[in-house]
């Protein structure tokens, strides 16, 4: 730690960015971190199965429009 900043990290010597003991004021060791990531983590799968949910509706809808243009030519060319 420097002379200047007693609160300074340790880490932070040398512009240390790969530090993985940091811990807040509290000494949680990272607890609101891994809360945070859960959380973010969630919401992603969320958002991953809405789009999911999006493409399969959409593919449903191409697939009957599609078989509907193939029995519509199918019939015309019957006649």
């Amino acid at each position: 730690m420097s002379n200047k900043n007693k609160h300074e990290h340790p880490c932070a010597i040398g512009g240390g960015t790969n530090c993985f003991r940091v811990k807040d004021e509290a000494g949680d060791g990272g607890e609101k971190v891994k809360g945070a990531v859960a959380k973010s983590i969630e919401k992603s799968k969320a958002t991953v199965e809405e789009s999911a949910k999006s493409a399969a509706e959409i593919a449903g809808k191409t697939v009957q429009k599609t078989k509907d243009k193939v029995k519509k030519s199918f019939f015309q060319s019957e006649l």
